[in-house]
């Protein structure tokens, strides 16, 4: 008995997602159409310690039925470091006090490839050029930009045929003089499309 109302709940469960799966309707990205989106989630950095809130948003614009080019764009807010004290000539103390956050900012464009299809439910990835700047927290502006390469995916389930819900994670690898970090970006948030 305890297994058949076990499997009524789960099938129950699974239904509006069975009918969200398929119904004919061409979902994804199309040749000239728009999608933007707006979410947030927890950034991590590998130069910072621990996990940090970030928003975000973007643009893809439609090339075919499965490719397109994003461009995007997320802050992540890092909390202001502890104040420090250091020691000229190992006499005399000087404050080092927190004046700026230490926030980064990274900047992504690239190509998109969307797994369009009958579904609901639309996997997209993304691989292109990347930017950061963060500062460093310190009362004395200090920054530091670097090139990246950014990558990751995501899944858009559509709600309505231009609304939905999008998660995606997206890295960027700092590269050049002042690289060698990751972040990496797991996004939650909506999005509209144009057509």
């Amino acid at each position: 008995m305890m297994i058949s109302r076990s499997y009524l709940i789960f099938s129950f469960a699974l239904l509006p997602i069975c009918t969200l799966a398929a119904d004919g309707e061409f979902r994804g990205i199309q040749p000239g159409s728009v999608i933007g989106f707006v979410g947030a989630g927890p950034g991590y950095d590998s130069s910072s310690s621990g996990i940090h809130p970030s928003f975000g948003g973007g643009l893809a614009i439609g090339l075919t039925q499965h490719f397109g080019l994003f461009a995007e764009s997320d802050y992540t807010m890092i909390p202001t470091p502890s104040p420090s004290t250091s020691y000229i000539l190992g006499i005399l103390p000087v404050c080092f006090c927190g004046g700026n956050r230490p926030d980064l900012v990274n900047i992504a464009a690239g190509l998109e490839l969307v797994g369009s299809n009958h579904s609901h439910f639309v996997p997209y990835a993304k691989i292109g050029p990347g930017f950061g700047h963060a500062d460093h927290g310190f009362s004395d502006y200090v920054g530091t930009s670097a090139a990246a390469i950014a990558f990751g995916g995501g899944l858009r389930v559509y709600i309505k045929k231009n609304f939905g819900i999008q998660a995606q994670a997206l890295a960027q690898h700092y590269i050049g003089g002042s690289g060698g970090g990751t972040t990496m970006l797991p996004t939650f948030g909506v999005f509209l499309q144009s057509r």
